[in-house]
């Protein structure tokens, strides 16, 4: 029997979901173990070999892959935990970094935001001053090399950046996507003066063009890039006394509360905030709430999920169950075909020759299957998409336009400039398009998917012979939820629900991976795949 396992290491826990052909799903969850993340890999891996009742080693010796998955490194950019890195750049662009063209004022804000110019501000640098280096070298747009790299400069350069401690360099030259034999020569001098130093380059990372946003990807890169080098790879009980002590500390004692009301003020506001977010999020989209069902997994949101639901008017809550439970996005990582892509900026104006862009599309699919290939899987098929970002002359955004397989000709690259003023027209209107400025293509990529032998299912669960829950109920206890009174609430043991069971609140389902909560005049029922759809407004569901 073949298993395929996904492992998805947060900050905190290490999901993992394992499969096989049978479509038999096991979930397991286990405390990560940063700095060495490794060790929470292996003891999930250690879960869920359990309860299959084998040993690790038998268990891995029949899996035919392991999918793998980490939001560690997004968690340490974030936060600012990351190692101190260099910078090495072409004279005269250090300043770029910082200066951000512009977009350092408006990447990843609302529209709102972006119209209330006062308030705005750029946002710091991704490294300090002393530790961005220049050096003499410089590349044409063609990638001809008009300057050759001061080898002397590089070594200064490199000396310093190590003398003052930084644990990984990063190096994006001008145009080097066009050319890499500067960058590459880099990091022969980095390995020279030390060769345990992480090295990222700009024409490997993020070989397309536009200086600032290229260049920030690659400090990004380097600042993970020792972790993850050295990554070699929740079921945990609340401790009541010490978190009522931490309330008690930091939040009731400040405020003149008791423990109990300022835990409830912390879910109410918890609530408050996801809700206020959610409805903006939506609304901002030109959607109503109200029009939506809520998908809430994970081990928290399942919670909260009823309350902010219901305040910002969605009827129908999903809190995805049944094996995966809280470990849903290690599911994803198990039950996904394998997609990678590659990217290459060529800028050139129609007519395009058709040899040089063969050429470009031969290189991204070689990269692209060798990436393939170092997985380690035996794909059942693997698919081929090439694209390429067009744009009309002068304009400063481009759009994706497909490519067709097979030879690259005349005709061909006549079809891709139609079917892009097609999409064009599609997205901003009959006749917005202007043929007489000309056509560039930018950025050229292809996607490689490799499908797996086999996906994992969801079994469905066994059906109840009629609505009646109680035989899963464990009991009562007194609960509070938000600013109320304590209630007495049935709990309730999930893994004795069946299918066309329904829940009255208030009540608590009690899962091994997170904790449902079902408020007081809502209704939980559990569908045939052991989902359990809550639904806020009874009035609304009839």
């Amino acid at each position: 029997m073949a298993y395929v396992i996904g492992v998805d290491v947060g900050g905190t826990f290490t999901d993992a979901v394992l499969s096989d052909e049978a479509g038999t799903i096991v979930a397991a969850k286990a405390p990560s173990t940063p700095p060495d993340y490794s060790e929470g890999v292996l003891d999930v891996l250690a879960v869920l070999a359990g309860q299959l009742g084998r040993p690790v080693a038998d268990m891995l010796a029949d899996t035919h892959h392991v999918a793998h998955g980490t939001t560690s490194s997004l968690n340490a950019l974030v936060t600012g935990h990351v190692p101190p890195v260099g910078f090495i750049t072409t004279r005269g662009h250090r300043d770029s970094i910082y200066i951000m063209n512009v977009e350092g004022r408006y990447l990843g804000r609302s529209p709102e935001e972006l119209q209330n110019v006062l308030v705005q501000g750029k946002s710091h640098g991704l490294i300090p001053r002393r530790h961005a280096w220049e050096i003499t070298e410089r590349l044409d747009r063609d990638g001809t090399v008009v300057v050759e790299l001061n080898e002397d400069e590089a070594r200064t350069a490199i000396a310093s950046l190590l003398e003052d401690g930084v644990a990984a360099i990063a190096v994006s030259l001008l145009w080097s996507f066009r050319n890499p034999a500067h960058e590459r020569r880099i990091r022969e001098l980095v390995a020279e003066a030390d060769p345990d130093v992480f090295v990222s380059l700009s024409s490997e990372v993020s070989p397309r063009i536009r200086e600032f946003a290229r260049s920030a990807t690659t400090i990004m890169s380097t600042q993970i890039g020792p972790g993850l080098r050295d990554y070699l790879g929740g079921r945990k009980a609340l401790d009541a006394e010490r978190s009522a002590a931490a309330i008690r500390t930091r939040i009731a004692g400040p405020l003149g509360l008791s423990v109990e009301d300022a835990a409830a003020a912390i879910y109410a506001i918890q609530n408050a905030q996801t809700g206020d977010l959610l409805r903006k999020a939506v609304v901002e989209a030109g959607h109503d709430p109200r029009e939506f069902v809520l998908y809430a997994f994970g081990g928290a949101g399942p919670a909260h999920c009823a309350a902010y639901a219901a305040e910002v008017g969605v009827r129908e809550v999903v809190v995805p169950l049944g094996p995966v439970a809280s470990a849903f996005s290690a599911y994803g990582l198990a039950a996904s075909d394998i997609v990678l892509a590659a990217e290459l900026s060529d800028p050139s104006a129609f007519p395009m020759d058709p040899v040089r862009v063969e050429k470009n599309f031969a290189h991204l699919e070689a990269q692209v299957r060798d990436a393939l290939d170092r997985q380690g899987v035996r794909f059942g098929q693997v698919d081929l998409a090439r694209e390429v970002d067009m744009r009309y002359s002068m304009q400063l955004a481009e759009l994706a336009t497909p490519v067709s397989e097979g030879p690259i000709d005349a005709a061909e690259l006549g079809a891709t400039a139609a079917r892009f003023e097609q999409r064009y027209a599609e997205l901003f209107g009959a006749g917005s398009g202007f043929r007489e400025a000309g056509i560039q293509a930018i950025t050229y990529r292809v996607r490689a998917t490799g499908a797996l032998r086999f996906s994992p299912g969801l079994p469905e669960v066994a059906r109840a012979s009629g609505p009646d829950p109680s035989h899963a109920r464990t009991g009562t206890r007194p609960v509070r939820l938000g600013t109320g009174s304590f209630t007495d609430t049935a709990i309730y043991d999930y893994s004795k629900l069946q299918a066309g069971h329904v829940i009255a609140g208030p009540a608590v389902v009690e899962v091994p991976t997170t904790t449902v909560v079902v408020p007081g005049g809502m209704s939980g029922t559990v569908d045939p795949l052991g989902n359990l759809i809550i639904i806020t407004n009874q009035e609304s569901a009839r």
